[in-house]
């Protein structure tokens, strides 16, 4: 058979490339020496042969990929040669063809074969699972009233996904986030501070969770969450106003009854203030009926 220059230039760069490892499987040392011998249909089949072979290791699958996309070139299809190589790529994506000592055809072939594989999403290949992201933190045992209340925590992030780190503080009407900092270059372990204002800081606790989200935004990790929050202990009585207040409301009570009943028996209130001008105090008199009221 006579050889062509584009097959001249094949069997340049592989003469020049080490030598094919057969290892265990035979077929794959024929289906090469059938190539050297421009026997591209039998190499075909005998690499083809080769990949229904159980227990070839990636670089012997890069071999039988590798030459049956050269086959395939030579014998003009490049269909299936774009094939062979997309199968080569989907094992190692960083392979590629020895600009200086391969054919600028096969180069730019199979260079035109990756991209368009990238652009298509990498069908084929492997989706490897993302290692989890993990937030390590201790909650502090208890804050102190209107002080700030430093929170520190880490991320371990193996695969670097993590984009944003924020820390969600729960008050009346849901949760204020804050951006946390980390305390050196991001990287698979860092760690991170936040600084709850002391405004927020009180009794009886401080809420709050902690989230890590990706590029897109998406939660990868979370310490707590909006439903069941981290909780630091704040002691010291909590403010609430006289309608809050128990002996507000008995007082109403006591003074509601006595006007429903002061028609029949008659109630005396009478509001009185301190000699030194305190707080009035009120003073609630139920009268027997028929009986005057003092």
């Amino acid at each position: 058979m006579q050889r062509t220059p584009l097959a001249a230039a094949v069997l340049l760069v592989l003469a020049a490339a080490p030598a094919a490892r057969a290892g265990d499987n035979p077929l794959i040392k024929q289906g090469i020496q059938e190539y050297d011998d421009l026997m591209y249909e039998e190499s075909v089949n005998t690499l083809s042969a080769a990949l229904m072979r159980s227990g070839n290791t990636s670089e012997q699958l890069i071999e039988i990929y590798k030459y049956l996309g050269l086959d395939y070139m030579l014998l003009d299809k490049p269909d299936e040669a774009d094939g062979a190589f997309r199968n080569l790529l989907c094992i190692d994506e960083e392979w590629t063809f020895d600009p200086n000592t391969t054919s600028p055809k096969i180069v730019t072939f199979f260079n035109a074969v990756k991209q368009r594989w990238i652009e298509e999403g990498k069908p084929g290949k492997a989706k490897v699972a993302a290692k989890p992201v993990t937030i390590v933190h201790k909650v502090p045992d208890k804050g102190v009233r209107n002080e700030a209340l430093n929170i520190q925590f880490s991320v371990k992030d193996p695969d670097l996904r993590v984009a944003k780190v924020t820390l969600h503080v729960k008050v009346k009407d849901g949760f204020i986030p804050y951006p946390a900092m980390p305390t050196a270059t991001p990287g698979i372990e860092t760690v991170y501070m936040v600084t709850i204002p002391g405004d927020l800081v009180v009794p009886s606790s401080v809420d709050y969770y902690i989230e890590a989200t990706d590029a897109a935004g998406n939660a990868i990790a979370s310490r707590g969450d909006a439903d069941a929050p981290l909780r630091v202990t704040v002691p010291g009585e909590e403010k609430t106003s006289v309608a809050k207040k128990w002996w507000f409301w008995t007082i109403i009570g006591v003074a509601a009854a006595g006007i429903a009943g002061g028609i029949a028996g008659g109630v005396v209130a009478a509001n009185k203030r301190t000699q030194d001008g305190g707080p009035a105090s009120v003073t609630i008199t139920i009268c027997e009926h028929g009986l005057d009221c003092p």
